[in-house]
């Protein structure tokens, strides 16, 4: 009893890890050859999730939709997904296309399978005239599996079913990987079709595919004869008023119903396009008349037809379809192949066989032809003109009669008003945008009355260099942050050292001796938005400027700026984006009427966002390349002025684009809308009657900053030029970026000192490191490198992904393969 209960125990244990790996039980294909020759395909496929890696949401099954021919070339399937089931319930799954097979992701997102399971899969799907028709037989070509499923599969079978009356010839198979004939299957005819089975165990990408053949011309004339315009003819008749009224009638053969893309004409003046009137006026299918749907120039029948030759006649009326040219009337007209049809599964265009048309003219009126195209056939008749086309082009051709012998309607042209009233809606919107741009600019963005500039040889007290540069140009940016950090360092606060690039922010444990001399050190107490910078960028320890370090960086700067930003803002300048919001909407509201009345639309949704986005981004740059100039900056100069040129020509291609690609109104459109909103973002913005006190004094203490040595002499009881002095000041010139003047100010002084800025061992009192390749000031370098570490750190690393992608059976239809998610 013991060695029974033991050997029981020891096979419980055995069995499972002979199957401990996901796997496919079964895979079997039902296969049925319909008349039309299309084939609808039901897959069941029984799978063993064991809990491991590979199966843990759904399956992956990857159909290829291409075959390769008896040519050996290739040919693109048309496939339609009807249905895809788990356990006998409909299964959540997503198409997802890729070149040469369609992938059925099954299985949803967060819904794991229960492990150490079987789950059974049922796909449906149909393929049109995957069959191979020859002369002296009919074949299906089939992979069932397909070689290229990454798992093993214990059993693969498939049954085919032929349509009634048809019996198969023969059925044979192979077996084993791509390009292998292996011959490990076992086939049998049967009355209504066939079956064929692997009789061994497969291993991943091996397939079983099937060839079974019958006598040939026995399934339906679907099968031998595609959908198709037998003839189309169109009979147009010019009216006196210069519209056109027209008959067309198409012999086709299909099942399903006819689409039909009438022509649209169009008038074009002022640059701009206008339908001309389209009006449907019947429809009869076989000489009887049904109902139709029209959505813009398609016209489909609504009624369905059986497979067959059917007539449909189309009855439609065009305004004024003329275009007088040089002295002379013309109608010009495209015989158009534009012809599609809807079936019960199918759809698609209609190729056409033969297209003709007639053209009638008002009685007393002698017409001429225009110059005949290649491929066209025409002469004039007594009634007008007779144009057939002997080759596959869709051309146009040309009817001319002397001017004025049509109603004086005919040549009548509307007003520009009456023409494109949703232009001149547009354009009033947009005129109104900029309207209301100049009330709100003189209600709220006109800046204070400047006081008398007076030259101050110190900043205003209790505003720090980071403090200073916001409300000077209003916003935050990188160089705010890092004149915070120069200011902290001047204080005595941090130190600052670089190694290899890199700068290393340090808290002092202890404040710096007193300067020998020279103004008095500044104020060790810190303001609000300094103690807030320190605190978050460094505390008691130190932080390196690197893209690990992004976090913490970006934490201090956004917590420096909120400082600053409370302590600033609506008590020394408003930005008055309340006011400016409403005038954007009501100009991005402008531009789409504009642009969706020019019949561009595409401009509309995509291209215009994309401008707006680069017009933002190319004034950002000439900001800041314009702002280095002024600096003297020079390595900044040529930096930003490297990114603002391409910038400019990507900006202008979208220009160019817009104006050529959707014609001069919404070029205009786009681009007034996008400056007249970037000028008065700034515009509207204002300091208050504080503000623009202490930017008065910010006014004067950058021209004592900035003025030149010769000028210097002019200034009443300036300070003495101290080495102490120049660092004090330092993060200040940065802020209002005049580092450079500033620096070469200090030049005679620090050289004396044997500390000149031009020379490469010259450092402030609280960096250390190389400052060897930093440009000819060390004060300018200084600044723009600690501002580009800043802004580069303090932003998330980029990351980046893969995947794979499968491949397709050959040498027959269907396959393919498939794994798990």
């Amino acid at each position: 009893m013991f060695r029974l209960w033991s050997a029981l125990l020891i096979s419980g244990m055995v069995l499972p890890q002979l199957r401990a790996e996901d796997r496919i039980r079964s895979f079997h294909s039902d296969l049925a050859v319909q008349r039309s020759g299309d084939l609808m395909v039901t897959e069941t496929i029984e799978v063993w999730v064991e809990g491991g890696d590979k199966i843990k949401r759904g399956i992956l099954r990857d159909i290829p939709l291409r075959r390769e021919t008896p040519s050996g070339g290739w040919e693109t399937v048309d496939l339609k997904v009807l249905s895809v089931k788990r356990g006998g319930k409909g299964e959540h799954y997503v198409r997802e296309p890729s070149e040469g097979e369609l992938r059925l992701k099954i299985g949803k997102e967060g819904k794991l399978l229960g492990k150490q399971a079987i789950h059974t899969y049922e796909i449906t799907y149909i393929v049109r005239e995957p069959l191979y028709l020859e002369k002296e037989r009919e074949v299906l070509y089939w992979n069932v599996n397909g070689t290229e499923w990454e798992f093993p599969a214990d059993k693969v079978s498939a049954t085919i079913r032929l349509p009634e009356g048809i019996e198969g010839t023969k059925i044979w198979g192979y077996t084993g990987k791509l390009g292998e004939q292996g011959e490990d299957y076992r086939g049998e005819l049967m009355a209504a079709g066939a079956s064929i089975e692997a009789t061994r165990k497969f291993n991943a990408r091996e397939n079983l595919s099937l060839v079974l053949e019958w006598p040939p011309g026995l399934l339906g004339p679907q099968a031998y004869e595609e959908e198709r315009v037998l003839s189309a003819h169109s009979a147009i008749k010019v009216e006196n008023s210069g519209g056109v009224l027209v008959t067309e009638r198409i012999e086709v053969r299909l099942e399903g119903g006819l689409m039909r893309a009438l022509p649209r004409r169009y008038d074009i003046r002022w640059g701009l396009k206008r339908k001309r009137s389209l009006e449907v006026l019947g429809l009869t299918l076989n000489g009887e008349k049904v109902p139709h749907e029209i959505r813009g120039n398609v016209l489909k029948a609504e009624r369905a037809v059986k497979w067959g030759v059917h007539t449909y006649e189309i009855h439609y009326r065009m305004g004024r379809s003329l275009g007088p040219r040089e002295g002379r009337d013309v109608l010009r007209w495209k015989l158009t192949r534009d012809y599609r049809w809807r079936g019960p599964v199918w759809a698609g265009s209609l190729p056409v066989d033969e297209l003709s048309a007639t053209v009638s003219l008002p009685e007393n009126i002698e017409g001429t032809l225009g110059p005949v195209p290649a491929g066209t056939r025409a002469k004039m008749t007594s009634e007008g003109a007779e144009v057939s086309v002997l080759d596959s082009s869709s051309p146009a051709f040309e009817v001319r009669w002397p001017p004025g012998l049509l109603d004086a309607a005919a040549y009548k042209e509307d007003s520009f008003l009456k023409a494109h009233p949703w232009m001149v809606f547009g354009i009033v919107i947009l005129v109104g945008a900029l309207i209301y741009y100049l009330i709100a600019w003189v209600a709220v963005g006109r800046d204070p009355k400047k006081g008398v500039i007076i030259p101050q040889f110190a900043p205003p007290v209790g505003y720090s260099p980071g403090a200073v540069r916001y409300l000077d140009r209003m916003k935050y940016d990188e160089t705010c942050m890092a004149a915070g950090v120069l200011g902290l360092a001047a204080k005595g606060v941090v130190t600052i050292k670089e190694s290899g690039g890199s700068y290393t922010v340090r808290a002092r444990s202890q404040a710096p001796p007193l300067p020998s001399g020279g103004p008095p050190p500044l104020p060790p107490t810190l303001t609000p938005e300094e103690r807030i910078l320190k605190d978050a960028l460094v505390g008691r320890g130190e932080l390196t400027l690197e893209d690990e370090n992004w976090k913490e960086i970006r934490h201090a700067r956004l917590s420096h700026e909120g400082s600053i930003s409370r302590k600033l803002k609506k008590t020394h300048f408003l930005r008055n984006m309340g006011w400016w919001f409403p005038g954007a909407i009501i100009t991005v509201f402008g531009f789409l009427v504009l642009c969706f009345s020019a019949g561009a639309w595409r401009t509309a949704l995509i291209v215009g966002p994309l401008f707006l986005v680069s017009t933002w981004w190319v004034s950002l740059s000439f900001s800041k390349l314009v702002t280095s100039w002024r600096a003297r900056r020079v390595w900044a100069v040529i930096f930003h002025g490297a990114i603002s040129l391409p910038l400019f020509f990507i900006w202008a291609a979208f220009v160019a684009f817009i104006v050529f690609g959707s014609g001069p109104w919404a070029g205009t459109g786009v681009v007034y809308a996008a400056l007249l909103n970037l000028i008065f973002y700034h515009l509207i913005k204002a300091p208050t009657p504080l503000g623009r006190k202490i930017l008065d004094h910010v006014e004067g203490f950058r021209h004592y900053l900035s003025v030149a040595e010769e000028e210097r002499l002019n200034l009443e009881n300036p300070p003495e030029k101290t080495p102490e002095l120049f660092e004090q000041f330092l993060p200040y010139a940065l802020a209002l970026g005049c580092e450079q003047q500033w620096s070469q100010k200090f030049d005679s002084v620090l050289r004396v000192a044997g500390q000149s800025p031009g020379r490469s061992d010259w450092s402030p009192s609280y960096y250390t490191g190389s400052v060897s390749g930093l440009g000819s000031s060390f004060a300018s370098s200084i600044g723009s490198s600690l501002s580009s570490s800043l802004a580069a750190s303090s932003s998330a690393p980029s990351s980046s992904g893969g995947g794979f992608s499968g491949g397709f059976s050959g040498g027959g239809g269907g396959g393919g393969g498939g794994s798990g998610w």
